[in-house]
């Protein structure tokens, strides 16, 4: 890095109240055991406000994947200025530990985000309202994406630029930085697909349990052949890829003059602030963070803001078209000898990954595999909408029970479809519409920024969602029956009617899009030079 790049951060190492449960001291221990070198990271200055220059070439809006590597990208140039501003701080070590990441959502690095009661979805979750994690910490929610590393398809790149026109997007022109910002380390990276010199480390994980042997093998006998996701095809089976490796500054507002971007305002430990761009102002804070900074800025319904006495700067649908992946998780008891269900996590396991990064701690939120497949109801039979990822933790972890009733799910809930089945050992596995038809909107409460906005995925609204989900929910069953001798679902095989029962385990999964989509054609008519990463 030879540019200017200054980093309003807030580093969070510490901070926050002592530990009240037993989950809160395993991470209080996980930070104290684990040194976690941060040497690959670059030098960023956490400046103070009297010494912020009053004007830059790039002004970046959010520390996530995409910020970060932009404001790497950008200031290699000796002669630009960046100012990456970013409303949390540095993760803890916790964060980096790929067995753990799963069980530790919400705290300080998340922004707690909550949505509107679901009608047709989320009827095990206090008040039908879905937890929406997404990351408040440098690196974003990729911090809190269990680690794992998974492209869109390429059919939705191409989609979004025969569509929508969104030029320059289709997957021949995205694949190129794709490999540009990877360091895939596996030595079976195919050089077409995969880059090997970039800021973002993939890898597959080290260990791994009896459970993918047995589950590849039940693939491969029914017929779904062994795939690199990221490659030439995504419908089979594969070992997950992983973004693994052997602020306080929030922005309230976008700057406009005229419908030029000209900089942001933003605060500081309370105090206000703004700066200037001279070149672009660059929003990757997020799909729900962009989208609301883009409403209280005046971009969005008139109507909408007009309600709030926001100034319209431009009248275009942001905040509609919310789409999420759907997930539903249950336990799958093993009748068989397959050694199935990581056992508690114990010191033992920390010092080991803490000395050599391996055992059961370094696999990803101890998800091995992903299956993908289609259902009849997915748009294009090439295409998988299904994905079936079985997790290694088992049903009985109580850290696992603990975590997610921390998150809102009812006890009851959670008992019946992923605690532990009459003793016996097993698996959880997840279930994910990769591509529901439902779609949801995301709209301002008040002007205030630090107020959260209305969050509505509006889950399982569109009637070939449910019919999709039973679908793979079957699949699953055939899948998990041959390689444990026993189902994930076994009333299924007596009522149809029972499907109904697991609509109440429903919950999203962390991937929200599109309500700051982009359009080619709007973009040229009624929106002058800034970007949206």
């Amino acid at each position: 890095m030879s540019g200017d790049l200054d980093a309003m951060t807030c580093a969070l190492w510490g901070r926050g109240a002592a530990p009240q449960n037993a989950l809160g001291l395993l991470f209080a221990l996980v930070n104290l055991l684990v040194h976690v070198p941060f040497t690959d990271l670059p030098v960023l200055r956490d400046y103070e406000l009297g010494k912020l220059r009053q004007r830059y070439d790039y002004v970046i809006v959010g520390g996530g994947s995409a910020g970060c590597v932009l404001a790497n990208r950008l200031s290699a140039d000796p002669t630009v200025t960046v100012l990456l501003l970013e409303a949390g701080g540095l993760e803890t070590a916790s964060r980096q530990i790929p067995g753990t990441v799963g069980f530790n959502l919400g705290g300080h690095d998340d922004w707690d985000y909550r949505s509107v009661p679901q009608r047709h979805a989320a009827l095990s979750f206090r008040q039908r309202r879905l937890p929406l994690p997404r990351g408040k910490v440098l690196g974003g929610s990729s911090v809190i994406n269990f680690l794992l590393y998974m492209r869109g398809h390429p059919h939705d790149f191409d989609r979004w630029q025969h569509d929508y026109g969104a030029t320059g997007w289709a997957y021949e022109d995205v694949l190129p930085h794709f490999k540009d910002i990877e360091d895939f380390r596996a030595e079976t990276a195919d050089g077409e697909y995969h880059g090997t010199t970039g800021e973002v480390p993939v890898d597959y994980a080290n260990t791994s349990t009896r459970l993918t042997r047995v589950y590849l093998e039940a693939c491969n006998e029914a017929g779904y052949p062994y795939v690199d996701y990221n490659g030439p095809t995504q419908q089979g089976c594969s070992r997950v890829q992983a973004n693994v490796a052997a602020g306080s500054a929030q922005v309230t507002k976008v700057n406009f003059k005229g419908k030029r971007a000209v900089g942001v305002t933003f605060t500081r430990y309370g105090q206000p602030q703004t700066v200037s761009a001279k070149r672009e102002v660059i929003l990757s804070a997020g799909t729900i963070g962009s989208t609301q900074l883009l409403l209280l800025s005046g971009i969005g319904p008139a109507e909408d803001l007009e309600r709030l006495q926001i100034p319209v700067v431009a009248d275009l649908p942001v905040g509609c078209g919310l789409q999420d992946h759907v997930n539903l998780q249950m336990a799958v008891p093993v009748s068989t000898d397959v050694e199935a269900g990581i056992p508690p996590f114990t010191l033992d396991d920390i010092q080991q990954y803490d000395g050599n990064r391996t055992g059961t701690i370094s696999i990803p939120a101890s998800t091995e595999l992903v299956q993908f497949l289609h259902t009849d109801y997915a748009t294009d039979p090439d295409i998988a909408d299904i994905e079936l990822a079985p997790v290694s933790t088992s049903p009985a972890s109580e850290l696992f029970r603990t975590s997610l009733l921390e998150l809102g799910i009812l006890p009851e809930a959670y008992d019946s479809f992923l605690g532990p089945k009459d003793g016996q050992p097993g698996f959880r596995t997840v279930v994910i519409l990769n591509r529901p038809k439902s779609r949801g909107y995301l709209s301002l409460r008040s002007r205030d920024p630090n107020q959260h906005p209305d969050i509505d995925p509006r889950i399982l609204e569109h009637p070939d969602d449910i019919k999709a989900a039973a679908q793979g929910m079957l699949r699953l069953a055939c899948s998990t029956h041959k390689c444990t001798g026993s189902s994930a679902l076994p009333a299924v095989r007596r009522s149809r009617n029972s499907l109904l029962f697991f609509w109440q385990f429903t919950a999203r999964q962390l991937h929200f899009t599109n309500p700051a989509r982009y359009s080619g054609k709007l973009y040229k008519e009624q929106f002058l030079p800034f970007s949206a990463a």
